[in-house]
């Protein structure tokens, strides 16, 4: 997991990744925060993995990412929004 992942969701997705590892080959896929190293502007990232064991028990990550943030704070956005009309 990069360093600049959110520590907040560290733990997390090695956590997913991990449990995803043990169940041998699948996709698996989560969303988090990512701390760009060159302004610290932080981005929701949403990446999907290939997860499949290799003879020597490693791993072979083939994976795509995708900057969601435009998306995450939509989202956000009309989540506080529909909190008005509750």
């Amino acid at each position: 997991m990069d360093p600049a992942t959110a520590s907040g969701d560290r733990a997390r997705t090695v956590q997913h990744f991990d449990r995803c590892s043990e169940m041998g080959p699948q996709n698996a896929f989560i969303q988090y925060r990512f701390i760009r190293p060159n302004d610290g502007q932080v981005r929701w990232i949403a990446t999907e993995a290939r997860i499949e064991r290799s003879p020597d028990i490693t791993f072979a990550d083939l994976s795509r990412s995708l900057d969601i943030t435009d998306l995450a704070v939509a989202k956000r956005h009309l989540r506080e929004s529909e909190g008005g009309f509750a």
